[in-house]
């Protein structure tokens, strides 16, 4: 999953972090680092109940 697909999924930043009871700073980091780490992507896809899949270590590598 991508930032943009979470961003999208919640509607807003904020929102995501609030519902996903992250962070405030999570999502910049993940936007200054290129993705999602993999630890939190887990968390992301059991909260969204697999609508938002697991990026691959190919598919982070591709985008970063």
């Amino acid at each position: 999953m991508t930032t943009d697909q979470l961003k999208t999924h919640y509607v807003t930043w904020a929102n995501a972090m609030r519902k996903l009871d992250l962070g405030v700073n999570s999502y910049r980091y993940w936007v200054d680092i290129g993705f999602i780490p993999i630890k939190a992507q887990r968390k992301i896809n059991k909260a969204t109940k697999g609508v938002l899949k697991l990026s691959t270590k190919e598919d982070i590598k591709k985008n970063i």
